[in-house]
């Protein structure tokens, strides 16, 4: 989750949506009001393209479909890291994973991973929901 984001999307939404109301710069408001609404739009299409493809991904797929599925991974890691770049543990690391991609949902605790074996072939596939 992207908390500044969100406050941003927020923020821009209130204030463009004030400055509606004052005739001299009434542009900025239909600006920032514009700006904020498609921000959102383009979250809320893009979270629905990661819960719809997620799914239809396979162990054994190759990275090439998984692109074409899912888009470019907001985060690419070796394998030992974890959500957001937090460091794993030894015991937390897998031998047969040697690269990972990381997929964020803009305004919800949401990640989608694939793990990728050197040969770039799916060998895991994993979704994490905050409560």
């Amino acid at each position: 989750m992207c908390v500044p984001c969100v406050i941003a999307i927020v923020l821009a939404f209130v204030v463009g949506f004030v400055l509606l109301c004052v005739r001299r710069v009434r542009w900025v408001g239909v600006f920032l009001t514009v700006a904020a609404v498609c921000a959102a739009g383009y979250a809320v299409a893009l979270d629905r393209r990661y819960q719809r493809s997620f799914p239809l991904i396979v162990t054994g797929d190759s990275e090439q479909r998984v692109r074409e599925l899912l888009g470019r991974p907001d985060s690419i890691t070796d394998g030992t890291k974890g959500e957001y770049g937090y460091t794993r543990a030894a015991s937390q690391v897998r031998s047969d994973v040697a690269q990972e991609y990381w997929y964020y949902c803009v305004y919800a605790p949401h990640v989608w991973a694939l793990s990728f074996d050197k040969d770039r072939k799916v060998v895991r596939t994993y979704e994490l929901i905050s409560p």
